[in-house]
């Protein structure tokens, strides 16, 4: 079935703020401080709230074809996070339905669609600040959800020569904006992935409950925010370097071999996210900097995005459990070292999806001659594919980690690519020796 999403773009923009605030959610729970639930960033949401909304829109159906969709559903709050005690993270749960009305042409194959699906939703408020026209950002509520649903199909018209979509259990996104004109009342704009089409719909949400009571501003006036956020707790960079950690290892198929490592080894790589408007890049770093009598290893990780550079220094035990995190505080210029909580949140759901040398061989298509700017090695070729989706990974014994190369695919359109571009021996830390 055709649709109208490609790239990173409006649709993956939201997907990240859902990836970055469940880790943040994740990470960041336990760096509340004892018995607070406020803080000057907030939502308009409190938990308890249930909200309402209903939509019209235009979506993209089977041969290039628009549908007219009709959604609607009911969404309940089910916690709010403060990572650090800055930011407010609400997480929910939604049901929702759709129907949807297609036609080719007058004579041509039509369908009617009706469905439903249950999703876990995460919103992002920027209600505290205080600034010229902060008043009209405050309104603003951003979301992203992900779940399963269920969809049925009505037929008609002659499809000869045509493909009817099928029904059944389907993978559900949606992702868009809300912006409320009350406490309680909002209109919405919500772009919906429902596997076999995509809608983009306007609506109203009403909401019930009261929105949450927010702390003094610790700044007033936006200039003073890179400072307060600069000054971040140990708990929001541990949240901040997992969210990066992950993005860059997942987009790699999760192939992490640490154990071809030896000390002073390390990876440099430029990893591309082709967008329409222009080619987002980053630039990361992954040494190994010591292993210890006890088995335990520091590793070292630089991340580079435009002009800014995140730095992180971390000691994991035999069963990669973070002890020890180290990076720089941006008020101060000072490397800080911070002992998580819970040392093993930094894994999310990754530890089940790593792929060891086993997974690998089966999944090989053969060995072929792989040329970047790192050097030409003859890689494995290892492919991945789940529904529009298709990623491709080169390794290799000959290198740190295995990987040598990635590309990765939405419906034939290049989302991802990425290659090694330099071997590290060496490598060192530049700042003073925590062992």
């Amino acid at each position: 079935m055709a649709s109208t999403h490609s790239g990173i773009g409006f649709r993956g923009a939201a997907r990240m703020v859902l990836m970055v605030a469940l880790a943040l959610a994740t990470a960041g729970a336990f760096a509340q401080e004892e018995g607070s639930t406020t803080g000057w960033w907030g939502s308009y949401y409190t938990p308890g709230n249930i909200s309402f909304g209903a939509e019209v829109g235009l979506g993209s159906g089977p041969y290039g074809s628009s549908t007219i969709d009709l959604s609607g559903g009911a969404e309940f709050i089910i916690t709010k996070f403060r990572p650090a005690d800055i930011l407010a993270i609400d997480l929910g749960a939604s049901a929702r339905g759709i129907f949807s009305l297609w036609r080719l042409s007058l004579t041509g194959p039509r369908y009617s669609a009706f469905g439903g699906a249950g999703s876990v939703v995460a919103h992002l408020g920027f209600r505290g600040f205080d600034f010229p026209f902060a008043e009209y950002l405050e309104r603003l509520d951003l979301f992203a959800s992900v779940g399963l649903g269920f969809l049925g199909y009505s037929y008609g018209g002659d499809w000869t020569g045509f493909s009817q979509p099928d029904g059944g259990l389907k993978f559900v996104t949606s992702e868009g904006v809300n912006y409320f004109l009350t406490d309680n009342i909002a209109v919405s704009l919500v772009y919906t992935y429902w596997r076999d089409w995509s809608s983009v719909s306007i609506g109203a949400r009403f909401k019930l409950g009261p929105k949450e009571e927010l702390n003094p501003r610790v700044r007033t006036v936006l200039d003073d925010l890179p400072s307060a956020i600069g000054a971040m707790t140990g708990n929001l960079a541990y949240a901040q370097f997992s969210a990066y950690y992950w993005l860059v290892l997942g987009y790699g198929g999760f192939i992490a071999d640490d154990e071809s490592f030896a000390e002073g080894d390390g990876v440099r790589w430029l990893m591309r996210y082709p967008d329409d408007a222009d080619q987002n890049e980053m630039e990361y770093t992954r040494a190994l900097l010591r292993i210890n009598s006890d088995g335990s290893k520091w590793w070292r990780v630089v991340f580079e995005v435009d002009d800014e550079t995140a730095e992180y220094e971390y000691l994991v035990d035999r069963s990669d459990a973070i002890q020890l995190l180290r990076f720089v505080d941006m008020e101060s210029g000072e490397v800080v070292t911070h002992a998580p909580g819970d040392p093993d949140s930094w894994w999310g759901g990754a530890r089940t999806t790593m792929r060891s040398r086993e997974d690998l061989k089966a999944m090989s298509e053969g060995s072929e001659r792989v040329r970047v700017p790192g050097g030409t090695f003859r890689a494995e070729r290892v492919t991945a594919r789940e529904d529009v989706y298709e990623y491709t990974w080169w390794y290799t014994d000959e290198v740190p980690g295995l990987l040598v190369k990635l590309e990765g695919y939405e419906d034939n359109t290049l989302i991802v690519a990425g290659e090694l571009q330099e071997i590290l021996t060496g490598v060192t830390t530049p700042w003073e020796v925590p062992w």
